[in-house]
């Protein structure tokens, strides 16, 4: 009961992100409208359709969930919130799960709710598992992406100041998911380690990959693949929300 007390509260603070909303609304928005009208959609009138459209979401709230997170660890001991989790008979580590869940659960109703809209217009025509399906895209393809946003941006706000930390989180996030093997750049793009959503999509929902898989880390999509992908992701997520918590207790401790 305690830890959902706290989740509560963190979802309450999320909540009042003037940031998110501001950003996430009409990004999410024109990634509908890009799904609907752009050249590169499926056009399946099925699974592949929602994959797509899951797929823009990511893309385009990923950058409102990278400014908007810079203060999640470092704003929370100036509240005072963080004296009150410390006070708690509580392990830290399900501490900070209770902070990631709160908030998660505010920044993916947006998405979820466009995801179950669209599932429903697909129910109509004749999809009868469209419901379900925008369900799991929303969980395989938008929650890891936004998770990885929003941990990133939590990770540089604990690193730079918060105007800087915001610049470098959409920068970085830019080139996680525009970024393409056609430039001799450093990208995950066109492999399993990308974190757009391409071996889910292709994998688990019959969608086209946004970058076709090239080099050795990129082979030909497939549904175990597709669970690689998801548990590549599920570790980056981990490995930043536990560095920049760390990071953040350190700070907080001088």
């Amino acid at each position: 009961m305690r830890l959902i007390l706290i989740a509560g509260t963190h979802t309450q603070i999320a909540r009042r992100q003037k940031v998110l909303w501001s950003a996430a609304i009409p990004l999410i928005a024109f990634a509908l409208l890009l799904a609907i009208t752009s050249p590169a959609a499926p056009r399946t009138g099925g699974t592949a359709d929602l994959a797509f459209t899951g797929q823009m979401i990511v893309l385009f709230a990923g950058i409102a969930y990278a400014a908007a997170f810079s203060d999640f660890f470092t704003a929370r001991g100036r509240a005072g919130i963080h004296e009150v989790e410390a006070s708690t008979p509580t392990p830290s580590l399900a501490l900070r799960a209770a902070r990631v869940l709160g908030t998660f659960a505010v920044i993916i109703v947006p998405s979820l709710v466009c995801m179950l809209a669209w599932g429903g217009w697909q129910s109509i025509h004749g999809q009868p598992f469209a419901v379900p399906a925008a369900i799991a895209v929303t969980v395989s393809i938008i929650a890891p992406g936004g998770l990885i946003a929003m941990s990133l941006s939590a990770l540089l706000g604990v690193l730079l100041p918060r105007g800087f930390a915001r610049v470098a989180a959409v920068l970085v996030w830019l080139w996680l998911v525009f970024s393409t093997p056609l430039i001799p750049l450093p990208t995950l793009n066109g492999t399993v380690l990308n974190i757009v959503g391409d071996y889910v999509a292709a994998g688990l929902f019959h969608g086209r990959p946004i970058y076709d898989p090239s080099g050795l880390l990129g082979p030909a999509p497939t549904p175990w693949l597709a669970i690689v992908s998801l548990l590549w992701q599920l570790a980056l997520i981990l490995a930043l929300l536990i560095a920049g918590s760390l990071l953040a207790d350190a700070r907080r401790r001088r």
